[in-house]
């Protein structure tokens, strides 16, 4: 399936209580790139798409907040003195 060039595929399967369960999910590398996540995945199609639009049409706001949580990880770990986690 593709919507606004992203392809995102329906997937189905049995829970480990034998229960069906199903979402739409999407791992495309042109919409995730740079973001820190490798997948999303919703219940309706209907919120696959707004999904869609708001990683296409927010994209340079969330690349740069993506951006300042990297900066903020590496400063946090580079000053800390205690190593044990």
């Amino acid at each position: 399936m593709e919507y606004r060039d992203i392809k995102y595929e329906y997937e189905e399967w049995i829970t480990y209580n034998g229960s069906k369960a199903n979402c739409y999910s999407c791992s495309d590398k042109n919409l995730l790139e740079g973001l820190g996540l490798k997948y999303i995945s919703n219940n309706n199609l209907e919120d696959m798409h707004e999904s869609i639009d708001f990683y296409i049409n927010n994209r340079p706001t969330l690349l740069k907040t993506a951006e300042r949580e990297r900066n903020a990880i590496h400063g946090f770990y580079t000053t800390l003195n205690y190593k044990g986690d």
